[in-house]
């Protein structure tokens, strides 16, 4: 569906203007509607799109055939079959077109979240709304709608959440709650529907621009959304990356370890990006001089810890076999134990450089540990489980000048692919269609990895063992027969043939 542009724009306030055309805000009036739809599509998140709208067989739309949704004051739409009613009154924003209201702008908003559970990990949305203006030089927006825009295709789904009757005072400032909504798989950077709640307070800074603070919940992470953030700006004219918050795009940035602490088998910790963080340091069993060696960083998953995740990879076997150094590190702890992170590790973040805290770490990692124990700096490996899977596919991707290759179990990248990814060769594995954590559904993730590898030139073997979501016993042994045989800046030994001993699950992507 496309909207409607012949409506002009020009009959608000500057500051009320920007409410009626990005977001819309609740006010705390009764009569205030909200509305929700279970509507799910299949994409991620994403920037700088300026798409129309596309349909989804899968999404609840102004355009479907049977509206599962609530109506009323509960969610917005009926729930007897035929178009859908967004707040139990309008199938789309022409709809709620009359008398003095307009859709303003024509061409709406680009909505950029933050959640900082997840690293600061950002959502896209346009926002398109219908409204007038008031006597009192507030406003009123009758109907304000919200569809997912994905950062890796540039599109822009159906309508996912929508809120009626909605007062912006005279100030500008609003609140908005959409209710219980869903981000459908088109603009989810998992590729799978995401449940979540969204209640935005903001204000109107300029001409169709407004920020403000995001509160609400994400079930299936039994999680709050608290200290998350929000910004939109007129559709098309947004940064890259868009900018997610009245402070814009400004991140802190952290100078790398200076001077690096004595480093022990066992338990570490040191000072990186201003925190204190831990890892194990595993030296291989009788090798008195461990110089020159290559060396495995290997990342936990959401929940974990180094400890366990060693035990589950099976490379301490392998260690004995073929001699390298391991560390697992640990992810940002409270004072408390628990993660910092929901995510445990700053994957999700969109920095990739200096004012990452995890890729800041990593550095500081192979200083020190480079420095006592002297391993072999072209070969320097990463691979993890799940939430460790993600973490070394970030590695892998955003430190290709250091990493000689990477094996991420049940992994997968959440962000716009980069124009530079470099060429590190990838083992991606993952347990099929039944590959789930949290309901996300690492199966898409592994496939969208591996055309995204494959499409920028990495050499990639796909391993689908079947599983489910876990490290299958054997893949101690081809992870570290893949890593170990590589080294940073030469040709991989599987350019045309992975040989024997590999599981008959594994092949060579082409």
């Amino acid at each position: 569906m496309k909207l409607s542009t012949r409506i002009t724009y020009g009959f608000l306030s500057a500051s009320l203007a920007l409410a009626l055309v990005a977001c819309g805000s609740d006010a705390g009036t009764p009569s205030t509607t909200t509305g929700k739809t279970d509507a799910g599509s299949d994409s991620s998140s994403g920037s700088d799109a300026t798409t129309s709208d596309t349909s989804s067989a899968d999404s609840t739309s102004a355009d479907s055939t049977s509206g599962d949704t609530a109506g009323g004051d509960t969610a917005g739409g009926d729930t007897t079959t035929g178009p859908a009613k967004w707040c139990g009154k309008y199938a789309d924003e022409a709809a709620a077109v009359a008398g003095d209201d307009k859709l303003t702008p024509p061409q709406g908003l680009f909505l950029a979240v933050q959640a900082a559970p997840f690293g600061g990990l950002q959502l896209y949305f346009k926002a398109s709304i219908v409204g007038h203006q008031t006597t009192d030089g507030g406003g009123v927006m009758k109907l304000i709608t919200l569809r997912a825009v994905s950062g890796k295709t540039k599109e822009v789904t159906e309508i996912m959440a929508a809120a009626c009757d909605i007062v912006v005072k005279p100030d500008g400032s609003f609140t908005i709650d959409f209710g219980d909504v869903v981000l459908p798989a088109k603009g989810s950077p998992t590729d799978t529907d995401v449940k979540l709640s969204l209640i935005m307070t903001g204000k109107f800074t300029g001409l169709n621009t407004f920020c403000g603070d995001l509160e609400g919940n994400v079930p299936d992470f039994s999680v709050k959304l608290t200290g998350s953030k929000f910004k939109a700006v007129e559709f098309g004219t947004q940064t890259d990356p868009p900018e997610s918050s009245c402070e814009g795009n400004t991140a802190k940035t952290y100078t790398g370890i200076a001077t690096c602490p004595a480093l022990l088998p066992g338990e570490n910790t040191m000072t990186s990006a201003e925190r204190s963080r831990s890892f194990i340091v595993q030296l291989p069993k009788d090798v008195s001089d461990v110089s020159g060696l290559p060396v495995i960083f290997l990342y936990h998953g959401v929940g974990g810890e180094p400890d366990t995740m060693i035990n589950e990879s099976f490379l301490s076997a392998e260690q004995a076999k073929t001699p390298f150094v391991l560390i697992a590190p640990r992810s940002e702890r409270a004072a408390s134990g628990k993660a910092v992170l929901k995510t445990d590790w700053y994957y999700g973040s969109p920095l990739f450089k200096n004012d990452n805290p995890d890729l800041v770490f990593f550095d500081d990692l192979v200083k020190c540990a480079g420095a006592q124990y002297k391993f072999d700096n072209k070969r320097i490996y990463v691979t993890g489980m799940s939430g460790g899977g993600l973490m070394s596919t970030f590695l892998g991707i955003h430190k290709n000048e250091v990493v000689a290759a990477a094996t991420p179990f049940s992994g997968g990248y959440l962000h716009a692919w980069p124009s530079k990814s470099g060429t590190v060769p990838f083992v991606v594995s993952w347990g099929g269609v039944e590959d789930l954590a949290y309901e996300q559904n690492f199966d898409k993730m592994a496939k969208s990895l591996i055309d995204s590898l494959k499409g920028s030139g990495h050499l990639v073997v796909s391993c689908n063992h079947g599983t489910k979501h876990e490290w299958p016993k054997e893949g101690g042994t081809y992870a570290a027969k893949f890593l170990l045989a590589h080294k940073l800046g030469e040709a991989s030994p599987f350019a045309s043939s992975l040989g024997e001993g590999w599981p008959s699950y594994c092949t060579l992507q082409k």
